[in-house]
């Protein structure tokens, strides 16, 4: 059989694919200066406000150099292994090589930690900036201080991608 990036669309997948391809429209439109173009594409974007695109959106640059859902896949892959190594990495830092190991052995037990890091839905995305944002809320919280409003402001921003990704 094929492999798993190269297979169909399922799920959500097909409407996430769909929505790449109308944002890197609108970028078209915007940057040539056609305006009026832009809101019939944005309200079939944002229809019923059912779904929130922003793996759609952030894959969207990326639709200049490939289209093919297999290839967005490694892309996403690609962007969930960073944040992925990135966690490894802060846990090495704050706690042990240990405890960076155990944490990297238990989510490669359970299958949906890799399978969601392809797939072109927001939730595996989410659940690694959930992972960061406890990590920082912990390193936070180690030196006993206050909260910095830089600090509250970095809480925030991985809040809001964590609602927008999911």
């Amino acid at each position: 059989g094929s492999h798993y990036f190269f297979k169909g669309l399922v799920d959500d997948e097909p409407y996430y694919y769909e929505q790449i391809g109308r944002f890197n429209s609108i970028l078209i439109h915007f940057f040539s200066g056609h305006f009026g173009k832009i809101p019939p594409l944005w309200d079939r974007i944002v229809g019923d406000g059912w779904f929130i695109p922003a793996i759609s959106l952030t894959l969207s640059p990326f639709y200049f150099f490939v289209q093919e859902p297999g290839q967005f896949r490694v892309i996403l892959f690609l962007i969930n292994l960073g944040l992925h190594l990135f966690i490894l990495y802060k846990l090495a830092r704050l706690f042990s090589l240990k405890t960076m190991l155990i944490f990297h052995f238990i989510s490669l037990l359970f299958p949906v930690y890799p399978v969601f890091m392809g797939a072109l839905v927001g939730e595996g995305l989410a659940s690694r900036l959930a992972l960061i944002l406890l990590i920082r809320l912990y390193e936070i919280n180690r030196n006993s201080e206050l909260m910095s409003m830089r600090q509250a402001v970095s809480i925030g921003f991985l809040l809001v991608l964590m609602v927008y990704f999911r």
